[in-house]
């Protein structure tokens, strides 16, 4: 959409379906038609997705970056201009993605997790929100006791790296932190979204490096 609408703001898809709206309606290029708010939301988007909120439009800025001029056009913005929002929106959502890891209690936190993972949930509280992911937090809940059961028994030689048992735990641990992936990834709405956003992390990778899983 961004490439379509440049820098100027435009309706979203779900809201311009929620509306009933064509195609040509989801171009925006003054505030005079732009379309009625819903539930405080006014359904507009502009660069890298930021959801332009009713005061921003009342301010015409975002930011601190003017986005309508003085007769009520929206302004192109620039490229440099729509990655100071963006980069606002994305420290406002590294804040949120971290507040809701460490609230779970995990055993450890946001910042010890994989840069890759933090990247993806902090995407994901960007692009979907942070809805409860109660098979996800079960799971690698389960992943981090088995890596740290791993650990003990390997430094305690209760087990070896070659014998069944080993192999064993490391196949349920696989299954954990697969899980893990599966259900933190699970939006059908919007599914090839979030699967993308999971794709251009690394996260995968990432957590199976986390994990010692390398190859398996």
């Amino acid at each position: 959409d961004q490439k379509l609408f440049k820098g100027k703001p435009y309706v979203s898809l779900n809201f311009a379906k929620r509306q009933g709206l064509s195609r040509k309606d989801r171009k925006l290029s003054n505030t005079s038609n732009i379309p009625t708010a819903v539930g405080g939301k006014t359904g507009l988007t502009i660069g890298f997705g930021h959801d332009v909120t009713p005061q921003e439009l009342n301010s015409g800025k975002i930011a601190g970056v003017p986005f309508i001029d003085t007769n009520g056009n929206f302004i192109d913005l620039s490229n440099s201009d729509l990655q100071i929002i963006f980069k606002k929106d994305f420290q406002k959502h590294n804040k949120i993605a971290k507040t809701h890891f460490n609230n779970k209690d995990f055993g450890i936190t946001f910042e010890d997790t994989p840069e890759e993972l933090q990247l993806f949930l902090t995407e994901r509280a960007f692009s979907t929100g942070t809805d409860a992911m109660t098979k996800a937090d079960a799971a690698f809940k389960k992943a981090l006791g088995l890596r740290e059961s791993l650990s003990r028994s390997l430094k305690d030689k209760r087990l070896n790296t070659k014998s069944k048992a080993y192999n064993l735990q490391v196949r349920e641990l696989k299954k954990a932190v697969d899980s893990f992936i599966f259900n933190v990834k699970e939006r059908p709405a919007i599914q090839p979204r979030v699967d993308a956003l999971f794709k251009i992390s690394n996260a995968k990778d990432a957590l199976y490096r986390f994990f010692k899983l390398q190859g398996k």
